[in-house]
C-alpha cells in the first residue's frame, strides 16, 4: 500500500513538473517570438532610415551633377521634378519592381494659393519663399522687406489677421533693441507680460517652428492652415534661408511675387512671369534684369516696377528643402531637411527632422 502511494505521488509530481516546464517553454517561446519581432522592427527601421537618407543624397547629387543651366534654377529641371528618379525607388534594385523597400522624395507645389496643389518628385526651392529673418539686420529694420511680409500675410491669411501687428511682434523678436515697434514701451512688457524680462530672443529665428513663440503666431492655423475652415497657412511661402534673402523668380508662387511688389495695378507682371515659366518653349530667365526682355507687352510703369524689385530677386538657388519618405516592410520613415549646396564641397545641413 505504501509503495502504491509512493508511485502515485511520483506520478503527480512528474505531471506537475511537466506542466511547469510546458508553461515555461510557452513563455520562453513567446518571449523569443517577441524578441525576433523587435529585432526585425529595429532592422527594418534602420533600413528605412538609410533608405530615406539615400533619397536625400540622390536628390542632392541630381542637382550637383545634372544642373542643366548654371545661372537659372527652374521647376522644369530634374532636381525639382522627376518621378522616374524619386518616386518609389530602391537603390539596391534599379528596376521598377521595388518590392517592400523603397524611398520617395516629394513635395507639394502650388503656383497660387487657390490652385490645386501639384505633387512634384524632387527638392523644393527655399529661394522661392520670403526669408522672414531679413526684415531685420542687427537693430536696423528693413522697411521694404517688412512691408513685403505684411503683404504676404494679408494675401495668404486675409486682412482680418492684423498682419501689421504680427510682423511688428516678429520684428521685436528678432531685433537687438528692447523697445517695441512704434512705441517707447519695453517689448517684453508689451508682448509677454507673464514671461518676465529677457523673453524676446533678440536674434534671428533658427527654425520656422520658432514662430509659435512669437506674439500673434501662436495659432497653428497661421502657419499650417485649417482644412476644416478652408484656410491655408504660410508655411509654404516663408523661410529662414537663404542668407541673402533673394527670391528666385523662376520658382516663386504668385503670392510671393505679389508680396515683392507685383500686386494691385502690377499683378499682371506676376501673371506674365508665371505664364512665361509655364511655356516649355521659353528659355529660363537667367538674370533678374532679363525679366524686362523676357516678358512681352510691358508698359513703362511695369518696367519701372520690375527695376524697383530687381534687388530682391535672383534666378538661382543654393538652399533646398527635401522631404524623403521610405518604407521597409511595415516600417515607414520621413526625413524633412534643408540643405545648402556648396560648390566644390560637401553640402551643409541647415535643418533636420526625423519622423
Amino acid at each position: 500500500m505504501n509503495l502504491k502511494r509512493k508511485k502515485g505521488a511520483i506520478l503527480i509530481i512528474t505531471l506537475w513538473i511537466l506542466a511547469i516546464l510546458t508553461i515555461l517553454s510557452v513563455g520562453i517561446a513567446g518571449r523569443m517570438g517577441l524578441e525576433l519581432k523587435l529585432a526585425g522592427y529595429y532592422r527594418d527601421n534602420m533600413k528605412a532610415l538609410y533608405l530615406a537618407k539615400a533619397g536625400i543624397e540622390r536628390a542632392v547629387a541630381e542637382k550637383e551633377i545634372n544642373d542643366t543651366v548654371s545661372d537659372a534654377d527652374t521647376l522644369n529641371e530634374t532636381w525639382a521634378n522627376s518621378p522616374g528618379l524619386f518616386d518609389g525607388k530602391n537603390p539596391f534594385n534599379e528596376g521598377t519592381e521595388t518590392g517592400n523597400s523603397y524611398y520617395t522624395v516629394k513635395y507639394t507645389y502650388k503656383v497660387t494659393k487657390d490652385a490645386e496643389g501639384v505633387e512634384l518628385c524632387g527638392m523644393a526651392d527655399e529661394a522661392s519663399k520670403i526669408n522672414i529673418n531679413k526684415i531685420v539686420s542687427g537693430d536696423t529694420v528693413d522697411t521694404v522687406r517688412k512691408e513685403q511680409l505684411i503683404t504676404l500675410l494679408e494675401l495668404i491669411c486675409g486682412p482680418e489677421v492684423d498682419a501689421t501687428a504680427k510682423v511688428d511682434a516678429l520684428t521685436d523678436w528678432i531685433d537687438t533693441g528692447s523697445t517695441a515697434q512704434g512705441t517707447s514701451e519695453d517689448e517684453n512688457s508689451k508682448y509677454y507680460p507673464d514671461m518676465g524680462s529677457g523673453y524676446c530672443k533678440n536674434g534671428p529665428l533658427d527654425s520656422i517652428e520658432e514662430l509659435f513663440l512669437v506674439k500673434g503666431f501662436e495659432d497653428p492655423a497661421i502657419l499650417y492652415g485649417d482644412k476644416n475652415q478652408g484656410k491655408i497657412g504660410i508655411i509654404d511661402y516663408i523661410t529662414i534661408h537663404p542668407d541673402d534673402g533673394k527670391v528666385n523668380v523662376n520658382t516663386a508662387p504668385k503670392e510671393v511675387l505679389q508680396a515683392l511688389g507685383f500686386k494691385d495695378d502690377f499683378e499682371t507682371i506676376a501673371d506674365k512671369i508665371i505664364a512665361y515659366r509655364n511655356n516649355p518653349e521659353n528659355p529660363p530667365i537667367t538674370s533678374p534684369q532679363g525679366l524686362t526682355t523676357a516678358l512681352t507687352d510691358l508698359t513703362s510703369d511695369e518696367i519701372s516696377k520690375i527695376n524697383s524689385v530687381i534687388p530682391y530677386l535672383t534666378t538661382t538657388s543654393a538652399v533646398f528643402r527635401i522631404n524623403a519618405y521610405s518604407k521597409v516592410n511595415n516600417v515607414r520613415k520621413h526625413i524633412n531637411c534643408v540643405v545648402k549646396l556648396i560648390p566644390g564641397s560637401l553640402h551643409e545641413i541647415k535643418y533636420w527632422n526625423e519622423e
